[in-house]
């Protein structure tokens, strides 16, 4: 005797389940962008792999801070040798150019031509300082010493000639506001 045998309660649901899952298959143009999004993600994580082997590592960065402090060592030794500056393309730094400094005779002409200076307007106390060689930076260091003016260590010529005069003129403005 032969029994027939039911579908259990299991079965029928794994077949339910099987069904399932085959209605959520991909299509074939599903499954075509799929396969193009895997291959683009397999190329990223290539192209990864490829950059993370250059990427430096620390013994690489060791070895580079060493040349670089062979390198600055040599380039100290050589510092005064011109041909060797001049090839590797630096500037030798400018001497510094200083101006003598004011004499007592500067200082005594100073504080009488301050005298004429007050009495003169602005543009003309400057058309008489440009004079290089009644007025040499000297002279009109002294003037700026006379007027209380602080000056760089390095002077230039028009900017003390345009001290003077400003500070003159400024002068002249608070005496006059002063009497009114």
């Amino acid at each position: 005797m032969t029994t027939r045998r039911t579908p259990k309660k299991g079965t029928s649901q794994a077949l339910a389940s099987i069904r399932k899952m085959l209605e959520t298959l991909p299509s074939k143009s599903e499954r075509e962008e799929l396969r193009n999004a895997a291959a683009e993600l397999a190329d990223f994580f290539l192209e990864l792999q490829s950059l993370l082997a250059q990427v430096p590592s620390l013994e690489d960065a060791a070895a580079a801070s060493r040349a670089l402090q062979r390198l600055a060592d040599a380039l100290d030794r050589r510092r005064g040798n011109r041909a060797v500056t001049a090839l590797l393309g630096a500037r030798s730094r400018p001497t510094q150019r200083t101006f003598p400094a004011p004499t007592e005779d500067d200082s005594r002409t100073a504080k009488a031509l301050i005298a004429e200076l007050r009495s003169m307007p602005g543009d003309s106390i400057r058309e008489r300082l440009t004079d290089k060689e009644n007025f040499p930076v000297r002279l009109l260091v002294a003037l700026s010493n006379e007027l209380g003016l602080r000056i760089s260590s390095r002077p230039v010529r028009d900017a003390i000639i345009q001290q003077i005069a400003t500070s003159i003129v400024n002068q002249r403005g608070y005496q006059s506001l002063r009497s009114t």
